[in-house]
Protein backbone atom coordinates (compact mmCIF):
# COMPACT_ATOMS: atom_id res chain seq x y z
CA UNK A 1 0.00 0.00 0.00
CA UNK A 2 1.38 3.02 -1.01
CA UNK A 3 0.36 5.95 1.43
CA UNK A 4 0.92 10.01 1.52
CA UNK A 5 1.06 11.27 5.32
CA UNK A 6 -1.32 8.26 5.82
CA UNK A 7 -3.41 9.19 2.99
CA UNK A 8 -3.45 6.04 0.25
CA UNK A 9 -2.87 7.41 -3.10
CA UNK A 10 -5.25 7.75 -5.63
CA UNK A 11 -5.54 7.00 -9.80
CA UNK A 12 -5.47 10.68 -10.63
CA UNK A 13 -2.63 12.23 -8.20
CA UNK A 14 -0.34 14.23 -9.69
CA UNK A 15 3.33 13.29 -7.77
CA UNK A 16 6.13 16.19 -8.35
CA UNK A 17 9.71 15.20 -8.33
CA UNK A 18 12.12 17.63 -6.96
CA UNK A 19 14.54 19.11 -9.47
CA UNK A 20 17.76 16.82 -8.81
CA UNK A 21 20.38 18.81 -11.26
CA UNK A 22 22.07 21.89 -9.57
CA UNK A 23 21.12 23.56 -13.02
CA UNK A 24 17.96 22.71 -13.40
CA UNK A 25 16.80 23.58 -9.63
CA UNK A 26 18.17 27.07 -10.42
CA UNK A 27 15.25 27.50 -12.96
CA UNK A 28 12.35 25.26 -11.46
CA UNK A 29 11.83 23.40 -8.24
CA UNK A 30 10.27 20.58 -9.62
CA UNK A 31 11.91 18.41 -12.63
CA UNK A 32 9.60 16.05 -13.04
CA UNK A 33 5.77 15.45 -13.10
CA UNK A 34 3.83 12.38 -13.50
CA UNK A 35 0.09 10.24 -12.67
CA UNK A 36 -0.08 8.05 -10.07
CA UNK A 37 -2.27 5.13 -12.17
CA UNK A 38 -2.88 2.04 -9.80
CA UNK A 39 -2.02 -0.56 -7.82
CA UNK A 40 -1.69 -4.36 -9.69
CA UNK A 41 -3.52 -7.00 -7.34
CA UNK A 42 0.13 -7.76 -5.57
CA UNK A 43 0.10 -3.55 -4.33
CA UNK A 44 2.50 -2.66 -7.06
CA UNK A 45 1.96 0.98 -7.25
CA UNK A 46 1.96 1.97 -11.40
CA UNK A 47 2.62 5.29 -12.71
CA UNK A 48 2.47 6.62 -15.55
CA UNK A 49 5.13 9.26 -17.04
CA UNK A 50 6.57 10.53 -20.07
CA UNK A 51 10.49 9.75 -20.19
CA UNK A 52 13.01 8.81 -22.62
CA UNK A 53 11.56 5.88 -24.03
CA UNK A 54 7.61 7.83 -24.66
CA UNK A 55 4.75 7.99 -22.59
CA UNK A 56 5.04 4.72 -20.43
CA UNK A 57 3.08 3.01 -17.31
CA UNK A 58 5.73 1.79 -14.64
CA UNK A 59 6.49 1.20 -11.20
CA UNK A 60 6.66 3.88 -8.86
CA UNK A 61 9.24 1.93 -7.01
CA UNK A 62 11.55 3.17 -9.58
CA UNK A 63 11.80 6.36 -7.81
CA UNK A 64 13.15 4.49 -4.46
CA UNK A 65 14.24 6.83 -1.76
CA UNK A 66 13.27 9.81 -3.45
CA UNK A 67 10.33 12.10 -1.37
CA UNK A 68 7.86 13.26 -3.62
CA UNK A 69 4.94 15.67 -3.33
CA UNK A 70 1.83 14.68 -3.94
CA UNK A 71 -1.38 16.60 -5.27
CA UNK A 72 -5.20 15.65 -5.85
CA UNK A 73 -7.71 17.06 -8.45
CA UNK A 74 -10.10 19.48 -6.56
CA UNK A 75 -12.81 17.28 -8.04
CA UNK A 76 -12.05 14.03 -7.39
CA UNK A 77 -14.43 12.23 -9.31
CA UNK A 78 -11.93 13.72 -12.15
CA UNK A 79 -8.67 11.48 -10.95
CA UNK A 80 -9.64 8.04 -12.07
CA UNK A 81 -11.10 9.12 -15.33
CA UNK A 82 -7.42 11.03 -15.94
CA UNK A 83 -5.70 8.13 -15.22
CA UNK A 84 -7.08 6.23 -17.60
CA UNK A 85 -6.66 9.23 -20.44
CA UNK A 86 -3.05 9.11 -19.35
CA UNK A 87 -2.62 4.94 -19.53
CA UNK A 88 -4.59 5.58 -23.41
CA UNK A 89 -1.86 7.97 -23.90
CA UNK A 90 0.99 5.48 -22.96
CA UNK A 91 -1.16 2.49 -24.76
CA UNK A 92 -0.66 4.53 -28.03
CA UNK A 93 2.19 3.47 -29.87
CA UNK A 94 2.61 7.36 -31.20
CA UNK A 95 3.23 8.84 -27.87
CA UNK A 96 6.87 9.80 -28.22
CA UNK A 97 9.59 11.78 -25.91
CA UNK A 98 9.25 15.31 -26.96
CA UNK A 99 12.73 15.86 -27.02
CA UNK A 100 12.56 18.81 -29.24
CA UNK A 101 10.05 20.24 -27.16
CA UNK A 102 12.62 20.85 -24.15
CA UNK A 103 15.08 23.37 -26.39
CA UNK A 104 12.28 25.03 -28.77
CA UNK A 105 9.75 25.49 -26.12
CA UNK A 106 10.42 25.14 -22.97
CA UNK A 107 13.84 26.73 -22.33
CA UNK A 108 12.53 29.74 -23.92
CA UNK A 109 10.18 29.93 -21.57
CA UNK A 110 12.13 29.06 -18.27
CA UNK A 111 14.82 31.46 -19.27
CA UNK A 112 12.20 34.64 -19.99
CA UNK A 113 10.52 33.67 -16.64
CA UNK A 114 13.81 33.59 -14.30
CA UNK A 115 15.75 36.52 -16.82
CA UNK A 116 13.46 38.24 -19.17
CA UNK A 117 13.82 41.25 -17.23
CA UNK A 118 17.62 41.50 -17.78
CA UNK A 119 17.98 40.18 -21.23
CA UNK A 120 18.76 42.46 -24.37
CA UNK A 121 15.73 43.42 -26.26
CA UNK A 122 16.15 41.59 -29.64
CA UNK A 123 16.52 37.98 -27.30
CA UNK A 124 13.67 38.54 -25.51
CA UNK A 125 11.60 39.00 -28.60
CA UNK A 126 13.48 36.12 -29.72
CA UNK A 127 12.89 33.96 -26.97
CA UNK A 128 9.07 35.17 -26.70
CA UNK A 129 9.00 34.15 -30.35
CA UNK A 130 9.92 30.66 -29.18
CA UNK A 131 7.77 30.43 -26.34
CA UNK A 132 4.74 31.19 -28.14
CA UNK A 133 4.89 29.41 -31.23
CA UNK A 134 4.28 25.97 -28.99
CA UNK A 135 1.22 23.91 -30.71
CA UNK A 136 0.73 20.68 -28.79
CA UNK A 137 1.19 17.11 -30.52
CA UNK A 138 1.73 13.70 -29.51
CA UNK A 139 5.53 14.05 -28.67
CA UNK A 140 5.17 14.63 -25.07
CA UNK A 141 7.56 15.93 -22.34
CA UNK A 142 6.69 14.91 -18.51
CA UNK A 143 4.48 17.94 -18.29
CA UNK A 144 2.56 17.77 -21.56
CA UNK A 145 1.53 14.07 -21.10
CA UNK A 146 0.04 14.75 -17.21
CA UNK A 147 -1.43 18.05 -18.69
CA UNK A 148 -3.19 16.13 -21.83
CA UNK A 149 -4.72 13.63 -20.02
CA UNK A 150 -6.42 15.80 -17.81
CA UNK A 151 -7.59 18.27 -20.76
CA UNK A 152 -8.97 15.00 -22.42
CA UNK A 153 -11.53 14.71 -19.59
CA UNK A 154 -12.61 17.98 -19.53
CA UNK A 155 -10.47 19.40 -16.87
CA UNK A 156 -7.64 21.49 -18.08
CA UNK A 157 -5.03 21.91 -15.57
CA UNK A 158 -3.28 25.15 -16.98
CA UNK A 159 -3.94 27.55 -19.87
CA UNK A 160 -1.76 26.17 -22.82
CA UNK A 161 -0.64 28.63 -25.12
CA UNK A 162 3.01 27.47 -23.92
CA UNK A 163 4.36 24.30 -23.18
CA UNK A 164 3.32 23.37 -19.66
CA UNK A 165 5.95 22.38 -17.32
CA UNK A 166 6.22 20.70 -13.66
CA UNK A 167 5.92 23.75 -11.99
CA UNK A 168 2.99 25.22 -13.84
CA UNK A 169 1.27 21.74 -12.86
CA UNK A 170 1.98 22.08 -9.25
CA UNK A 171 0.91 26.36 -9.38
CA UNK A 172 -2.73 24.36 -10.76
CA UNK A 173 -5.66 25.97 -8.81
CA UNK A 174 -7.42 22.80 -9.78
CA UNK A 175 -5.16 20.64 -7.76
CA UNK A 176 -5.21 20.06 -4.10
CA UNK A 177 -1.82 20.03 -1.74
CA UNK A 178 -1.94 15.74 -0.52
CA UNK A 179 1.20 15.51 1.38
CA UNK A 180 4.64 13.81 0.61
CA UNK A 181 5.58 10.39 0.28
CA UNK A 182 9.01 8.62 0.73
CA UNK A 183 8.91 6.27 -1.86
CA UNK A 184 10.12 2.98 -0.87
CA UNK A 185 9.70 -1.39 -0.33
CA UNK A 186 6.64 -1.82 2.43
CA UNK A 187 5.96 2.26 2.60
Amino acid sequence: MTEVDGTELKPGDVLFFKASNWLVRLLVKYGHVAIYFDQTKRGLPLIVESIGRGALIRSLLTYTGEEITVKRPVDESIGAPAAKAAERLADNPGSWYGYFDIPRFALPKLILAKFGSILPRSWDTILKWLAFTYRRNSFYICSELVASAFRDVGYPLVDEKTIPLPDDLFHSPRLAPVGTVMVGEGK
